[in-house]
C-alpha cells in the first residue's frame, strides 16, 4: 500500500490540475459577461436596432390639434358692429402620409364667438365643422421619393452603426481567443527557455572543466558564458512578454491583475487533425458591410437633396361640413349633416428660380451618388482580395506546419540516437545537450506555427 502512495499522489495532482484548467469556451464566456466594452457593444446593438424605427416617422399617423383664444376690440366704422369679440377655437384630428406621397388629414374644428358692445343684444354662437384634407405632390416628393430617401438614409446610418458594434464584439472575441492561445504559447516558451538555460549552465560547467584541464581553449569558455547570458536575457524578455499577456488576458475579462492563476489548454489541442481544414467564408466581414451601409446612407442623402431642388407642384382638396348654433350640441349635430358642405380644390406651385444654383446642386449630388457606388464596389473588391490573401496565408502555414512536424520528428530521432551513442561511450554530454537544444527549438518552432494557424482561423471567423 505504501508503494502505491506516490502513484496515487501523482494521479491526484494530475486530476487537480486538469480540473483547474480554464477552457477557451469558459474564458470567452467570462469575457462576454465581464468585459465592459463587450457589454456596451451589446447595448448599442439593441439601441440602434430599436432606433431604426425612427426612420419611418414620416409615414406614421400622428395626432394633430390646436387651441386658440382671441379678444378683438379693434375700432370699427359701423356703430352696429360689436365693440368686442371673444373667440375660443380649436381642432383635433389625425394626419398621415402615404407611400404615394399623399398627405391625408381628418380634423374636427370648433369655434365659440361671443360678441358684445353693439346696439343689438349680446350674441354668442358655436361654429363646428369636420374637415377632410388631401394633398398630392405631382413633382417634388412624388411617390414620397424624398421621404423614402431620408428613411433609407437614416436606416442605413443606424444599420452601419449597429454593424460596427457587432464587429466590435467580434473583435473583442478575436482578441480574447488569440490572447488565450498566446498565453498558452508563451507559457510553453518560458518553459523551453528555462530548460535551455539549464542546458546552457551544464554546457558552461562542462567547458569550465575542459579549460581547467587544458583540453579546450578559453574562447570556448567565453562563448559558453556569452551564450548563457543570452539565454538569461531571452528568458527575462519572454517572462516580461508573458506578464503582459497575462495582464491583457485579465483585462479582457474585467480583472485588474497581471497574474493568471488558472491553467489553460495546451496549444496542441487547438490545432489537430480535425481542425486543420479549409477556411470557410459565410459572409462579408461586418466592418465591410458597415462601410457599405454608410456609403448607402450618403447615396440616399444625395437622392433626397435632388428631390428638394425639384419644383413643388401639389394638388390639394378639402371637404368640410358645418353647423352653427348657440348650443354646442346642436351645432355639433348639424356639423355632420351634408346639407351645408364646403368643397375646395387647388394647385400649389413653388419653383426655384436660380437655375444656375439648382444645376450645380444637381451635378454635385449626382457625383456623390456615383462616388458612393464606386466606393462600395471598391470595398467589395478589397474584401474579396483580403479573403483570398487569408486563404493563401493559411495554406502557407499548413505547409510549414507539416515541415515543422517532420523537422521535430527528425530532431527527436537524432536526439535519441545521440543518447544511445552517449550511453555506449561514443560521444560527449556536450553533444547530447546541443541535440536537446535543437529538439526544443524544433518543438518551439512548431508551436509558433500552430499559433499562426489559430490567429488565421480566428480571423476567418470574422467572415461568419
Amino acid at each position: 500500500m505504501l508503494k502505491l502512495a506516490p502513484l496515487l499522489m501523482v494521479t491526484f495532482a494530475c486530476l487537480l490540475a486538469h480540473s483547474s484548467t480554464l477552457s477557451i469556451e469558459a474564458y470567452l464566456k467570462q469575457v462576454s459577461l465581464k468585459n465592459g466594452q463587450f457589454k456596451a457593444a451589446e447595448l448599442n446593438i439593441k439601441a440602434y436596432g430599436l432606433k431604426a424605427s425612427e426612420a419611418s416617422l414620416d409615414f406614421l399617423p400622428s395626432l394633430i390639434g390646436d387651441v386658440s383664444y382671441l379678444d378683438n376690440r379693434q375700432a370699427t366704422t359701423n356703430s352696429f358692429s360689436p365693440t368686442q369679440t371673444i373667440t375660443w377655437g380649436g381642432y383635433l384630428g389625425v394626419q398621415s402620409k402615404l407611400r404615394t406621397g399623399t398627405t391625408l388629414s381628418l380634423t374636427y374644428n370648433t369655434t365659440q364667438n361671443n360678441q358684445s358692445g353693439s346696439f343689438v343684444l349680446p350674441y354668442s354662437y358655436y361654429y363646428n365643422y369636420p374637415t377632410i384634407s388631401v394633398s398630392q405632390p405631382l413633382w417634388k416628393d412624388f411617390g414620397a421619393a424624398m421621404s423614402e430617401a431620408n428613411e433609407a438614409a437614416l436606416t442605413a446610418t443606424y444599420k452601419s452603426a449597429q454593424m460596427n458594434h457587432q464587429y466590435l464584439k467580434q473583435q473583442i472575441t478575436y482578441n480574447a481567443e488569440t490572447t488565450y492561445w498566446r498565453l498558452a504559447l508563451y507559457r510553453e516558451i518560458v518553459k523551453f527557455d528555462k530548460q535551455a538555460l539549464n542546458r546552457m549552465e551544464r554546457i558552461l560547467k562542462w567547458n569550465q572543466r575542459r579549460v581547467a584541464l587544458s583540453v579546450a581553449d578559453r574562447v570556448d569558455l567565453l562563448q559558453s558564458q556569452a551564450a548563457l547570458k543570452q539565454r538569461q536575457m531571452q528568458l527575462q524578455t519572454d517572462e516580461e512578454n508573458l506578464r503582459q499577456i497575462e495582464s491583457d488576458f485579465n483585462k479582457l475579462r474585467g480583472i485588474n491583475s497581471d497574474i493568471v492563476s488558472e491553467q489553460v489548454s495546451s496549444i496542441d489541442t487547438a490545432v489537430d487533425a480535425k481542425n486543420i481544414e479549409k477556411l470557410k467564408k459565410i459572409n462579408i466581414r461586418l466592418d465591410v458591410l458597415s462601410s457599405m451601409e454608410n456609403n448607402k446612407a450618403l447615396i440616399e442623402q444625395a437622392k433626397a437633396a435632388l428631390e428638394r431642388i425639384k419644383p413643388d407642384i401639389s394638388l390639394y382638396g378639402t371637404v368640410q361640413f358645418s353647423g352653427i348654433n348657440n348650443e354646442f350640441g346642436q351645432a355639433q349635430n348639424a356639423s355632420f349633416n351634408s346639407t351645408n358642405p364646403l368643397y375646395q380644390v387647388g394647385l400649389k406651385v413653388n419653383v426655384p428660380l436660380d437655375f444656375g444654383l439648382v444645376s450645380e446642386i444637381y451635378e454635385g449630388n449626382q457625383a456623390a451618388i456615383t462616388a458612393g457606388q464606386y466606393a462600395n464596389e471598391k470595398i467589395k473588391t478589397d474584401a474579396e482580395q483580403d479573403w483570398l490573401d487569408l486563404e493563401k496565408r493559411f495554406k502557407n502555414i499548413l505547409e510549414r506546419f507539416e515541415m515543422a512536424k517532420e523537422l521535430e520528428a527528425l530532431q527527436s530521432q537524432k536526439l535519441e540516437a545521440e543518447k544511445k551513442r552517449f550511453n555506449a561511450g561514443r560521444t560527449t554530454s556536450f553533444q547530447v545537450l546541443q541535440f536537446e537544444d535543437s529538439y526544443s527549438e524544433a518543438q518551439l518552432g512548431r508551436l509558433r506555427i500552430e499559433n499562426e494557424a489559430i490567429v488565421i482561423r480566428a480571423l476567418a471567423r470574422l467572415y461568419q
